[in-house]
């Protein structure tokens, strides 16, 4: 076995054992469902040639099922959110965003229009619609009563100059099309922005008006006038409801939630409720939802409910009466939620796209929601400084997400490399990642090298179950003997374990144990073992070539010709630095250079080597992330 395949098998084994974690198996089984086109129909993309102050086609890519969409305030998170639920058939984005005189939609950068990408069934292939915004004239015959929508968007034939396909002739048969466009998509859509999904209580207490000042002095005594019809409708189960002969009718729903809702309301929000009613109704004149929980000790309304557990109930009735295939949309799901509420509504989530293949997209300022989201479910938007537009990422890791919210990481992750000279080869790497990763990690080499590295703080940190701490070693470390690990690491034998560790390690590794009644504890031992090469298989990888001096004299665009020196007959790298800094430095042959010089020298060197070389470190490191 070479070398490159013991550790893609060290890195098979990883992954392997990674999976084991259910939340990354969810992800994986629903990035599955998604690549096997079992969502459909399904948005993969979309684009914006001209739309609000989004960069000239900027594109998001829905690579995951569930996409979360962040960005700093005024990015334009909603704005996207908006344009997607106006992307089926039958639905428009004029619903959310139109013109005023005090807001008017500019033409002047030409018709906002925006672009999404779908599987057509009936011609089976992806295809692009084009939604436009034109002024649509209806009403009478006459001019005076016609009447126009200035906000009316449609879809139209494709348009070349925005990078969309040329309508392909059409031949007997051809389905999924007219003869000027593709059909669009049909999809049903749930929108919940969470700002404004409030009670019917809240609308009436902080929104409405006390008119009724003859008989009530206050909106409580209103509320208290009309809770004993509330009560009545509950405790009655009545699904109608007239105040007066000839009224208008004031209940248009009163169910009680199955148990399987129950339970994932009791999950996300650490309660165990017992039953969980929605009466939507008119008697606070606007129309609302009213909410009954029972607990084991407790009957309460919405009215002494947080808010966040009316939007929790709200969202998971809606998602689970949504039909299988929709496209939920989430605005700020967050709102009123505490961080462990947040992490397990992600949870449902996912488990109701795997349930009811919908495709899922967040808008969110929240951390807890994206710390368990792959990379390629997070799309940042984020201002250009050269064109003053938002622009986006393809992906972003969670780590690098807590950045752009300007969320403070509680704790720095680690480095530990062999020297100085590694830890500059590391932070290049970084540097390409963006600021957000770079100041994620702290780089340390301590004294001791290699050996102290490898052989004391690796099992240690390994047996203490760190999981801040990535080794990167030079490449000479990597072990140049066969090894056949191709088993998971308990299946292993001890002889094989102990072999693996010496190979990976350089040497054997005194590993502490309790006696047992024949001598060391054998069990322990073995246990110790196995958790130290997990580590290993996670936690240690290596920077490219042997050494860093080398990685850097073979790849540098440094010239040093003009020295006229033969630094090719200098087999040591670092003796090559030595004499290059002697002659950059104009020293003679009997005036030292100091390590600092030398440092120097090597830092302008490495400045010159081109960041793809670094590329598998980065994967390296993403990885760890």
């Amino acid at each position: 076995m070479h070398n490159a395949d013991y550790f893609s098998t060290l890195q098979h084994v990883s992954a392997k054992r990674k999976k084991q974690v259910s939340k990354l198996k969810i992800c994986s089984d629903l990035q599955g469902l998604r690549d096997k086109k079992q969502l459909e129909p399904y948005i993969n993309h979309i684009r914006f040639p001209c739309y609000r102050n989004l960069k000239e086609n900027l594109q998001i890519e829905f690579n995951f099922p569930l996409t979360a969409i962040i960005g700093q305030n005024g990015t334009n998170k909603s704005s996207v959110l908006r344009a997607l639920y106006g992307c089926p058939d039958g639905l428009s984005v004029e619903s959310f965003w139109f013109s005023t005189d005090i807001d008017p939609i500019s033409d002047k950068d030409g018709r906002a229009r925006y672009i999404y990408s779908y599987f057509q069934p009936d011609a089976k292939r992806d295809v692009e619609i084009i939604k436009t915004r034109i002024k649509r004239t209806y009403g009478g015959k006459n001019n005076k009563s016609k009447k126009i929508n200035p906000d009316y968007w449609e879809p139209s034939r494709p348009i070349i100059g925005d990078g969309m396909e040329k309508m392909p002739e059409e031949s007997k048969g051809m389905k999924g099309r007219t003869k000027t466009r593709w059909q669009g998509m049909k999809k049903e859509v749930l929108f919940m922005d969470f700002r404004s999904e409030i009670s019917a209580f809240d609308k009436y207490f902080y929104h409405g008006d006390l008119k009724e000042t003859l008989t009530h002095s206050s909106k409580q005594d209103y509320i208290r006038s009309k809770s004993t019809l509330i009560k009545e409708a509950i405790d009655n189960n009545l699904q109608t409801k007239r105040m007066y002969r000839g009224k208008k009718e004031q209940i248009h729903k009163n169910i009680e939630l199955p148990t399987e809702q129950v339970k994932w309301i009791s999950e996300i929000l650490g309660r165990d409720y017992s039953i969980i009613k929605i009466l939507g109704h008119k008697f606070f004149k606007l129309q609302g939802e009213s909410i009954i929980l029972k607990t084991n000790n407790l009957n309460y309304s919405e009215a002494f409910a947080g808010s966040g557990e009316y939007s929790v109930v709200m969202l998971v009735h809606k998602i689970f009466e949504a039909n299988n295939g929709s496209l939920i949309i989430l605005d700020e799901p967050e709102v009123s939620l505490h961080p462990g509420a947040q992490e397990r509504l992600v949870e449902f989530l996912l488990d109701r796209i795997k349930q009811s293949k919908h495709q899922m997209v967040v808008g969110t300022h929240s951390p807890f929601i994206l710390k368990n989201l792959p990379a390629p479910a997070i799309k940042t938007l984020f201002l250009d400084p050269s064109s003053n537009k938002i622009q986006a990422t393809k992906e972003t890791l969670a780590e690098e997400a807590f950045f752009h919210l300007g969320v403070a990481h509680d704790n720095k992750k680690m480095i530990l490399v062999e020297d100085r000279l590694a830890a500059e080869v590391v932070s290049k790497a970084l540097r390409k990642m963006g600021q957000a990763i770079h100041q994620l990690f702290e780089i340390k080499y301590p004294p001791g090298g290699s050996s102290v590295l490898l052989m004391s703080y690796l099992p240690t940190y390994a047996r203490t179950d760190r999981k801040d701490v990535l080794f990167l070693m030079d490449g000479d470390q990597k072990p140049i003997k066969e090894s056949d690990i191709d088993k998971e690491n308990h299946l292993l034998s001890d002889e094989k374990l102990s072999e693996s560790l010496r190979l990976i390690l350089g040497g054997e590794v005194n590993i502490p144990v309790d006696a047992g009644k024949n001598g060391a504890n054998l069990k322990q031992l073995r246990e110790a073992r196995i958790k130290i090469l997990s580590f290993c298989q996670q936690f240690l990888s290596y920077i490219p070539g042997q050494i860093p001096e080398e990685f850097i004299w073979d790849n540098m665009s440094y010239d040093v010709t003009h020295y006229n020196i033969s630094f090719d007959k200098i087999k040591c790298f670092k003796e090559r630095f030595k004499r290059l800094c002697e002659v950059e430095l104009g020293r003679a042959n009997y005036e030292d250079v100091t390590s600092n010089e030398i440092f120097q020298v090597q830092k302008r060197c490495l400045a010159t080597v081109n960041d793809n070389l670094l590329s598998n470190l980065r994967s390296h490191i993403k990885s760890y992330l």
